[in-house]
């Protein structure tokens, strides 16, 4: 709370203890209980308090308590005197509570510094009731505006008699001690006498009380400057971790472009280089009809392989795009499994690997894409070709997620052959990514199969997942595409729509 708010009454804020620093003093510590309360040695009790009580709150508490008991005053009450006006005050209250240390609000603090001021002048001062018509105001302002702040003093409780005595040092006014008795009273001269030798130790009091708070409040405001310290340090090096990790993508990304510069410049040139030759055969003169016919076939195959690198581009890049429009339908899946298996099984053969469809003989329709779902199988069905290793079986199963009610069917697409290392598991579906095999084995392709797949995945609101684990000590390796496929699209087409 800022103590420019309080209002002036009952506005009193309480502090925390701090160690008090004694390095320095000059005393010999004697047990407190060695001093009678009207001893001489009142110097040597403060000093006594001081060394051996170590909290400041604590030690100023108890010299202002003692300096009750000495004198017999009803009330006693050290002021200090702060050029922030903020004043910290230790009070041994009428009714013998326990003695506390407080900082009193702006507002108070100068109607008191002036109250005191004007009855000090800067010199000490007894004030008896009934002693002067000004004593007796001034005995009215201390009482109301200060003793009752302070300690809760009834009004109708008077203060008989006061004696401030104010603190100095060498050119400045460090505070005042106040004592006040309930009944009219003169002070004894030799008791003055003690008490103003004990406003050395009392402002010694005070110097190291306000210097540990000062410490204390320095130590809060280094520990608040490095914790903000720490907070930019660990801000500066997740920066720098974002940094680098951006640098790494954009490596890899540049990586891919320069594979895909690479491979597309192949899978262009190759077909073109096919056609070349196959337009050149045609120009001859003395070419039969069979070899017209070949060079010709030789013609469409690349042209189609060529327009199908093209077409996958752009699709790939209208997928991205969101620009891609889908057609949802009821579609029955075994008729384009078992047209997928009849257009493959040649080229298997070829590859001297074996296809086999496996699936329930009553599957549920799908509420899908039926070019995207043909696609996405095709594109499994050509890539676990590529890699599968001759002599070898490319299974795809087909499931479903419950017997009786199925929400959602499974392909899985499985193949043995040569592995997918777990770092390149993540990019496994990333455009233009081929695996090292693929290089080592110079298998055909541009990186963009499983990228299209994963993206017609999307659309049809989908899930693909690969895996590839160790099946047996010779090596190979069983890889598995898991795709996911839920029966029907919510809000887009009923039964009763068939």
């Amino acid at each position: 709370m800022d103590v420019q708010e309080l209002h002036h009454q009952k506005s009193v804020l309480p502090l925390t203890s701090g160690c008090l620093d004694l390095t320095g003093l000059q005393s010999e510590p004697t047990r407190l209980e060695d001093y009678d309360p009207k001893s001489e040695r009142l110097s040597q009790a403060l000093l006594s308090i001081l060394s051996q009580v170590e909290d400041a709150d604590g030690a100023l508490g108890r010299m202002v308590d003692y300096l009750r008991g000495y004198s017999g005053a009803a009330f006693a009450g050290l002021i200090s005197c702060q050029v922030t006006q903020q004043a910290v005050t230790v009070t041994a209250s009428l009714n013998h509570g326990e003695p506390e240390v407080q900082l009193i609000s702006p507002i108070i603090y100068r109607q008191l510094a002036t109250c005191l001021q004007a009855v000090t002048s800067n010199a000490p001062a007894s004030l008896l009731r009934s002693q002067s018509q000004e004593a007796d105001q001034r005995l009215n302002v201390l009482q109301d505006q200060f003793l009752s702040e302070l300690v809760g003093l009834q009004v109708t409780q008077s203060v008989g008699a006061c004696l401030v005595l104010p603190m100095h040092q060498p050119g400045q006014l460090e505070g005042w001690l106040v004592l006040a008795q309930a009944a009219t009273c003169s002070w004894q001269s030799e008791l003055d006498q003690q008490l103003k030798e004990t406003l050395p130790i009392l402002t010694i009091g005070l110097r190291q009380y306000h210097q540990q708070k000062q410490r204390d409040s320095l130590q809060t405001a280094l520990d608040q400057r490095d914790q903000q310290l720490q907070y930019s340090l660990g801000q500066q090096q997740r920066l720098q971790a974002e940094a680098q990790k951006q640098v790494t993508q954009l490596r890899y990304i540049n990586q891919l472009k320069d594979d895909f510069l690479n491979t597309t410049s192949h899978e262009l040139r190759t077909p073109l280089t096919s056609m070349t030759l196959a337009i050149r055969m045609l120009r001859r003169a003395e070419i039969t009809r069979e070899r017209q016919l070949t060079y010709l076939d030789i013609l469409e195959q690349q042209c189609n392989r060529e327009i199908g690198l093209i077409n996958d581009l752009l699709k790939l890049r209208q997928l991205e795009a969101n620009e891609l429009s889908t057609q949802v339908n009821w579609v029955s899946l075994n008729p384009i499994l078992d047209g997928l298996s009849a257009y493959h099984q040649p080229y298997f053969q070829k590859a001297s690997l074996a296809l086999q469809l496996t699936h329930p003989e009553q599957l549920p329709p799908l509420q899908t894409d039926a070019d995207s779902l043909r696609q996405i199988l095709n594109e499994l069905l050509i890539n676990a070709r590529k890699y599968a290793q001759p002599g070898s079986m490319v299974e795809v199963a087909v499931e479903l997620d419950k017997p009786t009610m199925p929400s959602a069917l499974t392909v899985v697409v499985s193949n043995w052959g040569a592995a997918i290392l777990p770092e390149e598991i993540p990019h496994i579906f990333d455009k233009f990514h081929r695996g090292r095999d693929a290089t080592q084995r110079a298998i055909q392709g541009t990186g963009l199969g499983l990228a299209l797949v994963k993206a017609l995945v999307m659309s049809i609101n989908g899930t693909i997942t690969v895996s590839s684990q160790p099946v047996d000590e010779s090596g190979s390796w069983l890889t598995r595409f898991v795709l996911l496929m839920p029966l029907s699209q919510q809000g887009t087409l009923s039964l009763a729509e068939v």
